[in-house]
């Protein structure tokens, strides 16, 4: 093979990765797109009166390409529901760590007011 030839083929093959990162960047922007979209309808409407296709038109996508992203609306819901959880546990644990940092300080004040 030349290696004009190889030029050419690993310029093809750069080109593809190109292609298919810039793929995965707009499906996971798609993605993310829908999931805000569908949790500000849950909240403004409800979770029982919002359908697939009300979430397809307000992530600009639609009802078949939705389903593309996601198997179902159960799935979607779920999926909303693990995020917003493991958010309010993160949270929870943050202020945990606060009010134990606050414990020991409070316990180290005593501590030195008890030698005085």
């Amino acid at each position: 093979m030349s290696s004009r030839h190889l030029d050419r083929r690993a310029s093809g093959v750069e080109r593809t990765f190109v292609q298919s990162a810039a793929r995965m960047r707009n499906r996971s922007e798609t993605r993310a797109r829908i999931r805000r979209q569908a949790l500000a309808l849950f909240v403004a409407r409800g979770v029982e009166a919002v359908s697939v296709r009300d979430i397809a038109a307000a992530a600009g996508r639609t009802p078949s390409n939705l389903c593309a992203h996601r198997p179902s609306l159960g799935a979607l819901i779920g999926a909303l529901f693990a995020e917003g959880r493991a958010a309010y546990g993160r949270g929870l644990d943050a202020m945990a760590d606060e009010i134990v940092a606050l414990c020991l300080r409070l316990d180290a004040r005593e501590a030195e007011a008890c030698r005085r």
